[in-house]
């Protein structure tokens, strides 16, 4: 179930149905895109490291909406 990986966000499977239009992204299967995914969560969360699971999401309200591109799913 979609929970984003950002520390302080609350977003989650559960709550979706509140925030209408909150959609979860999985991190990018390209290597260097995903590098960068996980330095800023890292950064964001205050951890040296962060190794996301395969189900790792970020939720919609992280991204500038111009970003966002393609079927995003709720």
């Amino acid at each position: 179930m979609p929970q984003c990986a950002l520390k302080n966000c609350v977003n989650n499977h559960r709550n979706t149905k509140v925030l209408q239009g909150i959609s979860f992204f999985r991190f990018p299967s390209d290597p260097f895109r995903c590098a960068e995914w996980v330095s800023i969560v890292a950064k964001e969360r205050g951890e040296e490291m962060y190794n996301p699971y395969k189900t790792s999401t970020i939720c919609s309200i992280h991204f500038d909406r111009l970003d966002i591109t393609g079927n995003a799913k709720a």
